[in-house]
């Protein structure tokens, strides 16, 4: 009888170190799913702002896409030769319509020939233009 007494705590305390193992497993295994989650969590909170640089590279894309066909587009265009109309009203000559010297006539039709000429040639450039009032080229610095 005193052999199964002794079997019996011997049992019961394998039991009772069992039941301290089997606890802490169970709070190991909890920490571990926590953690798990957290992982998964991590995960999708990176993937979706890896989606949001993916749109924002797209979106910037699109834009240069957009900027350079626009520069492509309005590369031929001279905004100088398009913003200044130069012309002349009678004997003033005049850019936009604002007058800006009385011209003699013969060396009005002579110069108006020449713009003329240059214009239709394609060589006439904001650069360099001809002073209506002189027969002098006056080159622009810029």
């Amino acid at each position: 009888q005193k052999q199964l007494v002794a079997t019996i705590h011997s049992i019961e305390s394998e039991k009772e170190l069992y039941d301290v193992q089997y606890e802490q497993l169970k709070e190991e295994e909890a920490r571990l799913e926590k953690e798990e989650n957290k992982f998964w969590n991590e995960l999708v909170e990176s993937q979706a702002r890896l989606g949001g640089v993916y749109e924002e590279r797209e979106s910037f894309r699109g834009r240069i896409r957009k900027a350079y066909t626009l520069l492509q587009d309005l590369g031929p265009i001279h905004a100088f030769n398009d913003a200044f109309f130069i012309w002349y009203e009678g004997s003033y000559g005049t850019i936009n319509t604002f007058r800006l010297g009385k011209l003699e006539y013969v060396e009005r039709r002579k110069k108006e020939q020449v713009i003329s000429k240059s214009i239709n040639s394609g060589r006439i450039t904001f650069d360099q233009y001809t002073d209506l009032s002189s027969s002098k080229s006056i080159h622009a610095a810029g």
